[in-house]
């Protein structure tokens, strides 16, 4: 069994929590609920329960586990509702960070990453200014990011434009060879990034630094344990 932390209750008996240490969604049947004699939880109030994957066809709002046996639930005194909206933002960010495209993770991944996880914001949208390349030496990388992206509109160029490129990129260009490419390779790693990163990678990413946070910030609820 685990612990889990409630999310709602239902006026008809039914309910979702959420797992303590993964954060994923449960649903609590009327029929578990009523069998443990629980009927006045409400958000933040904990279960010690079994849970098991849910049925893909008979999913309650995407709930990816189902609660089949309870065995003790605590009742806290205390308002939990600003944590259970917290949890709920997180949660959709992430589900927004795996399911959406490439072009809707580049426009939106800034704002979540600003809100949830600045470190991992900083590193991924830092912004490139092509003052920074001043070195004589740096000529053919300004001369690229003028070319591959601000003539092309991209008039905001951020570590995460830089490194989602393959070497290939830069080394189709004209004049830019294995010397110009060292000194971007160089550059992102100050901000611990590498050229060809996938995104799925940066995704991942994304979603472990939401949900450090999210335990960073719920740490509270079980403090003393």
């Amino acid at each position: 069994m685990q612990r889990l932390i409630i999310k709602s209750i239902h006026e008809h008996g039914f309910g979702f929590a959420f797992t303590h240490k993964e954060h994923d969604e449960v649903f609590l049947p009327k029929k578990i609920l009523a069998e443990a004699g629980i009927t006045s939880l409400k958000p933040a109030d904990e279960l010690i329960g079994e849970v098991i994957p849910n049925f893909k066809d008979k999913l309650n709002g995407g709930c990816k586990w189902i609660c089949t046996e309870i065995g003790y639930a605590h009742k806290f005194e205390k308002d939990f509702s600003k944590d259970i909206q917290l949890w709920k933002e997180c949660q959709s960010a992430i589900r927004f960070i795996r399911k959406s495209d490439e072009e809707e993770l580049r426009e939106y991944l800034p704002k979540i990453l600003y809100d949830f996880a600045p470190d991992l914001f900083n590193e991924l949208f830092s912004r490139v200014h092509i003052g920074d390349f001043r070195q004589r030496q740096c000529v053919r990388v300004r001369n690229l990011l003028e070319l591959e992206f601000v003539s092309k509109g991209k008039t905001v160029i951020c570590n995460y434009d830089l490194a989602i490129k393959s070497p290939a990129f830069y080394l189709r260009v004209p004049n830019f060879g294995r010397s110009s490419l060292g000194i971007i390779e160089n550059y992102l790693a100050k901000f611990n990034l590498n050229l060809n990163t996938p995104i799925e990678e940066i995704r991942r990413n994304s979603i472990t630094a939401i949900g450090d946070y999210l335990d960073e910030q719920l740490a509270h609820l079980w403090e003393g344990e």
